[in-house]
């Protein structure tokens, strides 16, 4: 078994692995899809089957722009075949996390399960962390107890509201930030809204969520500052597919009081022409009680390895 960096030469390799975890393909969206042949759905149909990685087209660009910002994806060769992928993120945080490895996907085809190839990946990323002296590792966990076992020990349930948008009587400035920004722009903020990865990840990704796809181009996309008498804060308000009707909120600040921030993302929800708004809440943040009242509430879980104390 051989764990190392990808290169594009594993790119079919990489689509199959995660084709893998997909029983069945559906042609069309909603109540009237049907099933049909992978072959014959068009790319953007694989992709909203499960990602960039369904579609050798769209896995490619995912890839190339991982290559690009010296974030391999890690692949395990085992009898001289890719069976198993990982994509992690590396970035400074606000407190409590500090620089933080978030694992973002870590895959292992279903026929080369159960023979430790997934302890071996999240073995070999652990080590990375380390090594780049990472605070914590996060992620998103599939099977809980299969992190668990490798020492990630935190478990965060964390709201993930939907609130009607809102005008506000608040005074405050926006000014529209080019969707190109680098992510420095947010290192070192606490992100108390939207932080479903790590911050660098949710920054990045929807630098190229359009993946040159016509039908995910019509999105709505917007990255601000915003900017009262006393905080600042950096706010990206988006659709992730054409069929969202309502716009997901990610947003930074050091000093903006989250009830105040949160007025101002429902007032922009109606500038940008929608009437409701998703919020994941980080409450390892967020301290303060939210004043508005959700429409819809789910939770999302987040599971964390320290390797340092974390920042208070």
């Amino acid at each position: 078994m051989e764990i190392r960096p990808a290169t594009l030469d594993d790119i079919v390799a990489i689509t199959e692995v995660h084709k893998g975890d997909v029983p069945d393909w559906y042609r069309g969206f909603g109540d009237s899809s049907v099933p049909a042949p992978y072959e014959t759905l068009s790319v953007f149909e694989r992709y909203m089957a499960g990602g960039p990685w369904m579609s050798v087209e769209t896995c490619a660009i995912h890839v190339n722009q991982l290559l690009l910002h010296d974030l391999p994806p890690i692949v395990v060769v085992a009898d001289g075949q890719v069976v198993a992928e990982a994509e992690f993120y590396i970035g400074e945080e606000g407190a409590p996390y500090g620089k933080t490895l978030d694992i973002s996907v870590l895959y292992v085809h279903p026929q080369a399960q159960g023979k430790g190839i997934g302890g071996a990946l999240l073995t070999y990323l652990v080590d990375r962390a380390e090594r780049k002296e990472c605070r914590c590792i996060t992620v998103v966990p599939g099977p809980r107890g299969f992190y668990q076992h490798y020492g990630f020990s935190e478990i965060y349930e964390r709201p993930h509201l939907l609130v009607n948008a809102r005008k506000t009587n608040l005074a405050y400035a926006i000014a529209e930030i080019d969707v190109e920004t680098p992510w420095k722009v947010v290192t070192g903020l606490p992100m108390p809204i939207g932080r479903y990865t790590s911050s660098r990840q949710e920054w990045e990704r929807h630098k190229m969520i359009t993946y040159h796809l016509p039908e995910l181009a019509t999105c709505l996309h917007r990255r601000v500052r915003i900017t009262t008498e006393q905080a600042e804060a950096v706010a990206i308000l988006g659709q992730h597919s054409p069929f969202d009707d309502a716009l997901v909120a990610h947003a930074w600040t050091a000093n903006m009081p989250v009830n105040e921030l949160v007025s101002i993302l429902r007032n922009e929800c109606i500038v940008s022409g929608y009437n409701r708004l998703r919020m994941l809440i980080d409450e390892e943040i967020v301290h303060t009680p939210l004043t508005c009242e959700p429409v819809e509430r789910d939770s999302s879980t987040c599971m964390v390895r320290w390797l340092q104390p974390p920042l208070r």
